[in-house]
């Protein structure tokens, strides 16, 4: 300010003099100010505040020293001077108007600042300028004042401020009202204030220029729709460090004076919350401050046996009280500071109040159901004390005070804690004896619906013991949606969880038994992906698949029925662990499909947009059709649950990747497949309809005693190393490959006897061997083509080779890349990802 105010003193203007009035400016703000200057355009005109004169400088820049860093940078200066003073040859300025730049108020690691070069006593001492202003406007001005040494850092923006100005050889008085807009206040990396706006009303400041005292008398502040008034004054001191003594105290004092200062989120839920009953606000700050010290605070607050009714509602939250304190302790540091909050008290019990007013507060001690107290110490290494005792009717605690995870609840919560240690050791599990925590917690009844998930929870209930970081829990039941569940083990990392998130060591670890009825994870994985960020959001009919970071289990489980459907289960026993986002399956026993079904596996997480599966899955007589129909046919058009029938036996080792909806990505499917079926048979199955097709002999529905095959399938391809079919028709025999975009490529031998009896007729030169002896013709066709334009023909090979030797050297051709790419004995790995699909 005293710097602009300066800019008003070095102004000398005659109208035959224009083109000399920029470099007049200039030299008068160096003199005055001792720093170098940079002005743009200057103008000089009568209309504008006609009959006043005005003066006007646009983009005005001022070094600051010692620094070299640029102190102010100002878009446009307006001077308004008297004019009949200058038709006397005075220039006397008595409106000062300053819109759009910055201020910067810097001070370096010495404790030496870059805005001590100016001295507005010095500044009007100039015989030739009359400073006698009457009013001053700042409109968007950034204002930015920073102190790495202390590490503080304030900024905010003048969005619009008026003043009256009175002005003598001693005082330079101030009285305004304005609006400061985009307000940050941090200290030490600690955010107090971030972009806040704070309005200032009949505000008055009386700066003595002989003794640089600013006085507040008083200030007037609005913040969060809460009115401040502060008195006290402010001493500028060179050569020493400045003295500060202000009291700050709440006018007009509601709830929104003991909420100013907490998270915004919070506060402006409480905003059209009614109390009654007495509230308390007020604090003082006195002390030095300067780059090596800083003042004392220190902050009263509390409530006496007030009442708070829910806006729009009759519900009256009764005798809550509380008192607490803030300071910044002996040294007046963030290591001396603590926050304490003392016989915190009140009825849970809320009742319908319709006129608050006029209504009286219970005075039972009876009715409280809240008691507790808080205190945080040292804000630099905070160390937390917590008790706390409170029981919650849910369904009026949501009404008096809408959660926003919560669309509706009902039931009773209940909560004993007591809580002592450092934060950071609340997330170390090896320190967890440095903090001690006792206590209990029970939920009974408990229903509700999530904002985000249409799920309902319903007959929630359990019992928590709490026993430092480890909490005991005792029969956690309840249902979800179709679902419902039973958990009893021991939680590890539990308040952690809760109230210190983001924090890798806070994941909550479950160590118990899980015992269900019924588990419907389609209706939990489609509902829960309805409450998914935008754009993971697809249909309904499917999901969205989110494995959270900061939950870790290792479960025996134990459940009647699993359903996905298609796919159905009974009997469903295992041992889950889940750690940073990876399930380690083994033990996996259940019934599917008729028959009996075990899983070995590692699925990983870690990877933002896809997922994998690792691992091995063994089928013992099960139904053909139905078990492919429980896996919808295994995501692959080679075979069809309509097209099988019969008992399988099967052990599938597989790697699989998976989008975040869990659908299977084909090019990375990597499988080795053993698989026999008996007493089946193959239903319009076009692959083995078509050889028999081409030697005319028509077979509708192959019926065999065994059917055994062994596949690969590696790139989209699935590879035969050898399919044999045990048919009354004929036994037969496949090897070849069926790749997703160039279909079926394989060769088929076909042993068929008393081939005379059925009169099938044998071309000259075909790829037939017969056996006349024993009535065989072996008969070999390859066929090739998609699922829909199968051709069959002779197998053709060299004249030299028999066409028995041809098999067998094709069948070892594919025996080979089977044992040379077999997953069998391989090792299951956590990152398959890296290690098996992207190696190239």
């Amino acid at each position: 300010m005293a710097a602009l105010t300066a800019v008003g003193f070095a102004l000398f203007y005659t109208p035959s003099q224009t083109a000399e009035v920029q470099q007049e400016v200039v030299k008068r703000l160096r003199k005055s100010l001792n720093t170098n200057i940079k002005t743009g355009e200057v103008d000089f005109d009568f209309t504008t505040n006609f009959p006043a004169l005005t003066l006007t400088i646009k983009k005005l820049e001022m070094e600051g020293k010692p620094h070299r860093r640029n102190f102010a940078s100002i878009d446009k200066i307006q001077f308004t001077l008297d004019f009949n003073e200058y038709l006397s040859g005075r220039y006397t300025i008595n409106k000062m108007e300053v819109e759009g730049g910055s201020l910067n108020f810097l001070i370096d690691n010495n404790g030496k600042d870059n805005y001590g070069f100016f001295d507005l006593a010095a500044s009007i001492s100039d015989s030739t300028v009359n400073f006698n202003l009457q009013s001053i406007s700042l409109k968007n001005l950034k204002v930015r004042y920073e102190n790495p040494a202390k590490k503080e850092k304030y900024n905010f923006t003048i969005d619009n401020i008026t003043s009256k100005v009175a002005i003598n050889p001693q005082f330079f008085d101030l009285d305004f009202t304005g609006k400061l807009t985009q307000l940050n206040f941090e200290v030490d990396r600690y955010n107090y204030l971030n972009q806040e706006q704070m309005t200032l009303g009949g505000s008055k400041i009386s700066f003595n220029r002989s003794n640089g005292r600013v006085n507040i008398q008083p200030l007037q502040i609005t913040l969060r729709e809460t009115n401040f008034e502060i008195k006290g004054y402010y001493d500028i001191k060179k050569g020493a460090a400045d003295a500060i003594s202000l009291n700050i105290e709440g006018v007009n004092q509601d709830l929104k004076s003991l909420t100013v200062f907490m998270p915004a989120k919070v506060h402006n839920k409480l905003l059209d919350y009614k109390t009654k009953g007495n509230i308390d606000f007020k604090g003082t700050m006195k002390g030095n401050w300067s780059a090596q010290a800083f003042p004392h605070v220190e902050f009263d607050f509390g409530c006496r046996n007030i009442a708070i009714q829910s806006p729009n509602i009759e519900q009256v939250f009764q005798r809550f009280s509380f008192s607490g304190k803030f300071s910044n302790g002996a040294k007046n540091t963030l290591e001396t500071s603590f926050l304490k909050v003392d016989q915190l008290k009140g009825s849970l019990k809320f009742e319908r109040v319709k006129d608050l007013d006029n209504a009286s507060i219970r005075d039972s001690l009876k009715s409280e159901n809240l008691r507790g107290s808080f205190e945080l110490r040292n804000f630099l290494k905070p160390y937390v004390s917590v008790r706390l005792d409170a029981g919650l009717d849910m369904e009026a605690f949501t009404e008096f005070y809408p959660l926003d995870a919560f669309k509706k609840a009902n039931g009773l919560f209940g909560i004993k804690l007591y809580l002592e240690g450092l934060v950071e050791d609340l997330t170390k599990e090896k320190e967890a004896n440095d903090v001690r925590m006792t206590g209990a917690m029970e939920f009974k009844k408990l229903n509700f619906t999530l904002t985000e998930n249409p799920l309902e929870f319903k007959e929630i209930n359990g019992d928590f013991t709490f026993n430092n970081n480890t909490t005991t829990v005792e029969n956690f039941s309840g249902k979800i949606g179709q679902s419902d569940f039973a958990i009893n083990g021991l939680l590890k990392n539990l308040i952690p969880y809760l109230f210190i998130p983001d924090v890798e060591t806070s994941a909550a670890r479950l160590e118990g038994n899980l015992v269900a009825r019924k588990l419907d994870l389609k209706e939990l994985l489609q509902k829960a992906s309805l409450g998914t960020k935008a754009e993971d959001k697809i249909s309904p009919r499917n999901y969205t698949l989110f494995v959270p970071a900061d939950v870790a289990f290792n479960l025996n489980c134990k459940i009647d029925s699993v359903q996905m459907r298609p796919f159905m289960a009974s009997g469903f026993t295992c041992d889950l662990a889940l750690n940073n986002r990876v399930l380690k399956t083994s033990n996996i026993n259940m019934q599917v499909a008729g028959g009996t079904m075990n899983v070995l596996g590692i699925f990983n997480a870690q990877k933002e947009n896809f997922f994998t599966f690792d691992g091995r899955m063994q089928f013992n007589k099960v139904r053909a059709n139905r078990l492919m129909r429980a896996f919808g046919n295994f995501s692959q058009r080679f075979i069809q649950a309509s097209n099988m029938t019969g008992t399988m036996t099967a052990d599938v080792e597989t790697g699989l990747v998976f989008n975040k909806h869990m659908q299977v990505n084909l090019p990375n499917v990597v499988a080795d497949i053993d698989v026999k079926v008996n007493n089946g048979s193959l239903v319009n199955f076009a692959p083995v309809q078509q050889p028999f097709n081409y030697i005319n002999l028509r077979v509708g529905n192959l019926a065999f005693t065994e059917m055994r095959q062994v596949l690969q399938i590696r790139n989209e391809t699935v590879f035969i190393p050898e399919m044999t079919i045990q048919s009354t028709i004929s036994p037969l025999s496949i090897i070849g490959s069926y790749t997703v975009d160039q279909g079926f490529n394989y060769k088929v031998k076909i042993p068929l006897a008393n081939y005379q009896q059925r009169n099938i007729k044998i071309e000259p030169n075909s790829s037939v061997v017969v056996d006349r002896r024993k009535r065989l013709a072996i008969y070999y066709v390859t066929v090739k083509g998609g699922l829909d334009d199968l051709r069959g023909n002779y197998t053709e090979v060299p004249d030299s080779t028999n066409l028995e030797a041809n098999w067998i050297k094709e069948k070892r051709f594919f025996v080979n890349i089977f044992n040379k790419t077999s997953l069998s004995g391989r090792e299951l790995k956590i990152d398959t990802i890296n290690q098996v699909y992207f190696d190239n």
